[in-house]
Parts: C-alpha cells; structure tokens; sequence
C-alpha cells in the first residue's frame, strides 16, 4: 500500500489538533493518516450507500470522513486534516482487527497503547 505524502501545513493542522498526536512526527502521522482514508475507502465499498457520507471530490481534491476527522487529499497528498468536535451526523465504527492489521502493515508505533484491550470500546465493532 502507498503511503501518502503529507504537507507541512496538514501535518501542523494534525498534530494540534487530533489529540495525542502533538509529539507523532511526519512519516507517523502521514501513515496513520492513510490508514484512517484506507478504513473509510473499504468501509464504502463494503456500503455503498455510505460513499455520499463519507467521502466528497470535487475540483479541489477528496476529503474523507473519518469520524470527526476530515482528511483532504489532493494528488497523492493530504493538504488538509480539521478535527471537528461535537456530535457526528452518524456513528462511526472502526473495525477493530482491519484498524491493527493495517496499523501493523503500515508499521504505525504505539497504536496498540492507545486503544487498548477494551472490550467496550464504542468506537470499535
């Protein structure tokens, strides 16, 4: 899988404002970035009628809807990452073992710290 290129200003937008991240350099943070627009890409094609929530092209790139975490990709490269606080329009589920495969294929450090073991954890099927 191709890791995507991360812009200066994305990068900046990521780490302060997706908690837990001020100190992820930029290789780790482009990796988890495309791990997160990778969940988003099967989860729409295993539903297609979640594309229209999910993912929005237009002229001025792609933007995926990873949650509350909005990812705008252009050319290869992510431009833009807003982390929007408050209610979602829907839940959002992350599949729990596509989430660690991924995380350990894309060699991303620490992602088994954060989330844990937690059997309860909603914000993982």
């Amino acid at each position: 899988m191709k890791i995507l290129k991360l812009s200066k200003k994305a990068y900046k937008q990521y780490t302060t404002s997706v908690k837990g991240n001020e100190t992820t350099d930029m290789d780790q943070a482009s990796r988890k970035l495309t791990r997160n627009i990778q969940i988003v890409k099967e989860k729409v094609e295993r539903h297609k009628w979640m594309k229209e929530k999910l993912i929005h092209e237009s002229m001025f790139g792609t933007t995926y809807f990873y949650g509350n975490l909005h990812i705008k990709v252009w050319n290869g490269k992510v431009i833009g990452v807003k982390n929007f606080q408050g209610e979602q329009e829907f839940e959002f589920f992350v599949p729990r073992r596509r989430y660690e495969q991924l995380s350990k294929q894309l060699r991303i450090e620490g992602y088994e710290k954060k989330f844990g073991r937690k059997k309860n954890n909603r914000k993982f099927a």
